[in-house]
Formats: C-alpha cells, sequence, structure tokens
C-alpha cells in the first residue's frame, strides 16, 4: 500500500480513517469542525472526510468500517470559549452536555454509547471538541475559536501520523511522512 494509512481487520479486509466533522458553518461557533477539517488539507490515502451537520445518529453508518475515527465537534460544557476537549479512546465517559445535541436530544455521547451497545464503535475512536461561545445565525467563528481550531489541526495531524507509525510498525501500513500530512 503506497503512503495508505490503513489497518486490518481480523477478517483480513484494510479498513480507512474517518475524520468527521459534525456542524453547521452559518451558525458562528457552530462551524468550527468544518474549519478544522478544511484546514487539514489534503489527506492521506485511505481517509475519508465527512461533514454532517449535526445527526450524531448517522455517525453509526460513517464510521463503521473504520479503524480510526476522528470525530470534530463544537462543546458546550461550560468551560471558556475556545477550550479544547480530546478524549483519545472513546472508552473515557463522554459528557453529555459535551456536544450539541438535536432536537430530539440525541447527541455525540448518546450516538457513542448507542454504537457500544450495538457492537458498531470503531476499533479507535477519538473525539475532538472546541469548546463555543456564540451561535449567531449568519455570524463567523469567534477570534478565540479560530485560533483553538488552528491548534486542533495540528493535533489532528500529529495524530494522523502517529497512526500511520503504528501501523508500520504492525506491519499493517507504511508510515506517512510529516508532509503528506498538511
Amino acid at each position: 500500500m503506497s503512503n495508505a494509512v490503513r489497518a486490518s481487520n481480523p477478517d483480513g479486509k484494510t479498513r480507512g480513517i474517518a475524520i468527521i466533522a459534525l456542524g453547521n458553518r452559518f451558525r458562528g461557533d457552530d462551524g468550527v469542525a468544518i474549519e478544522i477539517a478544511e484546514g487539514l488539507g489534503p489527506l492521506p490515502p485511505g481517509c475519508t472526510l465527512s461533514k454532517n451537520p449535526g445527526d450524531a445518529l448517522a455517525l453509526l453508518d460513517t464510521w463503521e468500517d473504520a479503524a480510526l475515527a476522528i470525530v470534530l465537534d463544537a462543546a458546550m460544557s461550560g468551560a471558556p470559549p475556545g477550550t479544547i476537549h480530546h478524549f483519545g479512546s472513546g472508552r473515557e465517559a463522554i459528557p453529555k452536555n459535551l456536544g450539541r445535541c438535536s432536537s430530539h436530544g440525541f447527541g455525540l455521547a448518546e450516538a457513542i454509547a448507542l454504537a457500544e451497545a450495538l457492537g458498531r464503535l470503531p476499533s479507535r475512536l477519538s473525539i475532538y471538541a472546541v469548546e463555543a461561545g456564540q451561535f449567531e445565525p449568519g455570524a463567523g467563528l469567534s477570534a478565540e475559536i479560530s485560533a483553538a481550531a488552528g491548534k486542533v489541526v495540528r493535533q489532528v495531524r500529529e495524530e494522523l501520523r502517529q497512526y500511520g507509525a503504528a501501523c508500520n510498525k504492525a506491519g499493517s501500513a507504511r508510515e506517512l511522512p510529516a508532509n503528506d500530512l498538511r
């Protein structure tokens, strides 16, 4: 595999990485995940990027075949705007008030719990959520959220680089050069 970031399944099939950006760029800081996703630039082979306006239930289908799923979202936990929350394994309890909820009350935490109950979690789950400050329709990102988005872009790039190196050590993929993750 030429620079593909993939891991092997027990069934012998190769699985890639799903990067999922939750949010709406036209609702102020709710667009932070879209900003992060676009800031990642070209993705290595084996990576897919999905933009989701907030349908947490659709996550189950989006990450179903992924060896690694990286979920990007805005948070509303009460922390100061611009605070970066990172949950690295998906096994930590995700606070229910962290992510946005739809009008039906089904958010990221509930989607993870349902996926776990159904056996549909990816092999590895990484969540980056940036604490939002405002959700004004038509507004752009506030300054502190934009600065945090740049930090998360660098963190996700590093995670992709490290994941490629770990796959390489396991014999499932070759390590990606750092410049492939611009």
